[in-house]
Order: C-alpha cells, then sequence, then structure tokens
C-alpha cells in the first residue's frame, strides 16, 4: 500500500501506525516533506537542510542519520526523539546551526549528533543523551540540562550562561573557553573535563566533581564550590576570587599562580592532604602547621 503522511506503510496486523508507542516503517530516503514530520513517525535519513519546524508536534519521532542543518525548530516538541548517529553506518545527525529555542528535547538520544552553533536558548534537555555531542560554539543559554550525559562532548566556545546542569555526567567533556557564568552544576561530574579557560563565574559547584580535570586559567570568581572535589585538578593560572570552597577537597591539586583572593577555603582539604582552618580567607590556615 502507500505510505501515508506521517510515513506510515501498512503492514497488515500488528504493523506500527503513526502516533503509536513504536516507530512507523519509512523508506531508507527519509520523509521527503515538513507534513510528515509527526508524533513517531520514522524520518531517518530524511534530507530536509532550512526546514521549516516551528511550534511542531514530533514527539518520539525518528531522526536518525537525517540532515537537519539551518532548520528551523523553535518551540517544537521532540520529546524522546531519536537522533542517535551510532547507528545509521557513521552518519551524524546534522542539527548545525539549527534553531532549537524552547525545544522538548528531554530524555532525546542525540548521541554523536552535530549541534555546532545550534540555538537551544531555554532548551528542556533533562536526561538527554548527549555523549559525544558536537555542540561548539552551541548557545545553550538557561538550557534546563539536569541528569543530561555529556560525556565526552565538544562545548568549546559554548555560550552557557544561566544554564541548569544538575547532576549531569560531563566526564572528558570539553570546555573550553564556554561561558557558564551564574550556571547551576550541583553535583554535576566533571571528572577530566577540559574547562581551560572557561567563565564560571558565580557558577553553583556545589558537591560537584572535578577529579582531575584541567580548570587552568579557568575564572571562578565568587563560584560556589562547598564540598566539591578538585583532587589531582590542574589549577595554574584559575582565579577563585571571593569564592565559597568551604570542605573543598584540593589534594594534590596542581596551584601554580592560582587566584584565592577573598576566597574562604574553611575546612577544606588542602594539598598535602591537611585541613584547612576555619576562618581561612583568602589563604589556607592549615589546622595543623608544619613540624607540630
Amino acid at each position: 500500500m502507500m505510505a501515508a503522511a506521517a510515513c506510515v506503510v501498512t503492514l497488515g496486523v500488528g504493523a506500527a501506525l503513526a502516533g503509536s508507542s513504536q516507530h512507523s516503517v519509512v523508506a531508507a530516503n527519509g520523509c521527503s516533506s515538513v507534513d510528515q514530520f509527526v508524533p513517531f513517525a520514522n524520518c531517518a535519513h530524511s534530507k530536509l537542510p532550512a526546514a521549516q519546524l516551528q511550534n511542531r508536534s514530533m514527539h518520539g519521532i525518528e531522526l536518525t542519520g537525517s540532515n537537519l542543518s539551518n532548520a528551523q525548530l523553535s518551540g517544537a516538541n521532540l520529546a524522546r526523539a531519536h537522533v542517535s548517529s551510532r547507528e545509521s553506518e557513521g552518519s551524524h545527525t546534522d542539527l548545525t546551526n539549527a534553531i532549537l529555542t524552547g525545544t522538548e528535547l528531554s530524555g532525546a538520544n542525540l548521541t554523536g549528533a552535530n549541534l555546532t552553533g545550534a540555538n537551544l536558548t531555554r532548551a528542556h534537555l533533562y536526561g538527554t543523551e548527549l555523549s559525544g555531542a558536537n555542540l561548539f560554539g552551541a548557545i545553550m543559554e538557561h538550557a534546563q540540562l539536569g541528569e543530561a550525559n555529556l560525556t565526552d562532548a565538544n562545548l568549546t566556545d559554548g555560550d552557557m550562561p544561566g544554564s541548569d546542569l544538575f547532576d549531569a555526567d560531563l566526564t572528558d567533556a570539553d570546555l573550553t573557553d564556554a561561558d557558564l557564568t551564574d550556571a547551576s552544576m550541583v553535583g554535576a561530574d566533571l571528572g577530566e573535563a577540559n574547562v581551560t579557560r572557561a567563565d564560571l563565574t558565580r557558577a553553583n559547584l556545589i558537591e560537584a566533581n572535578l577529579g582531575g580535570a584541567n580548570v587552568s586559567h579557568a575564572d571562578l570568581n565568587r563560584a560556589d564550590l562547598t564540598d566539591a572535589n578538585l583532587t589531582d585538578a590542574d589549577l595554574s593560572g584559575a582565579s577563585f576570587y571571593g569564592a565559597d570552597l568551604n570542605r573543598t577537597d584540593l589534594n594534590r591539586a596542581k596551584l601554580d599562580g592560582t587566584n584565592f583572593d577573598g576566597a574562604d577555603l574553611s575546612d577544606a582539604t588542602w594539598t598535602d592532604g591537611r585541613t584547612c582552618a576555619v576562618g581561612s580567607i583568602g589563604e589556607c590556615k592549615l589546622k595543623t602547621p608544619i613540624g607540630s
């Protein structure tokens, strides 16, 4: 039978239908018109650069291996969409420069997707799979990324002020020169991440893990790192002016030219494993002096 507008091919009893909990069947060349982009449609391998998809409901849609570069997706609902590139013969879902402002992408699979320069301002990406994704230069102001998986993601030059990354996994991610001013990163995992020259001014990093991370020349002025883990981190040239480092673990951290002016290091664990005294402002006053 002929395919319906939602790319459905009738296969008899038990076949998947658009709007069901399973994806519909689609030809290998994907969906060829905007009208076919509907909930649960199988639009894998579609080629619709600059497509006008604003405010469309496309939850559960299959977009693996599609090229939607420069597409307009402002206000679109892509909740539970699947756009993984790792299962599409190495081709990457291309959302280069796509406008995704306010888009619902919570729980979507964007593994390895190319989101270079994409606008994700105020987008909802709660629990989204973004491991290995390329977000170079992406605009993510006030984006919701709680519990998102950003392991090995490229966030270089990312514009992310006010973004929410609580409990997000940023292990091995590249955040070089990223703007994370006023970001909430409570409990986030940045183990072994590259945070070189990133701007984390006033960021909330309570209980965050930056163990082994490269934080050299980063700006953490007035950031809150209470109970954070910075063991083995490279903090060379980083600035913690006025930051809250209460109970922060700095054991074995590299402090070459690091600025702690006005920072509160009360009960922090210093690089040699000893504890800083309460009231240590601007420097660590060890509870146990050397030689005692």
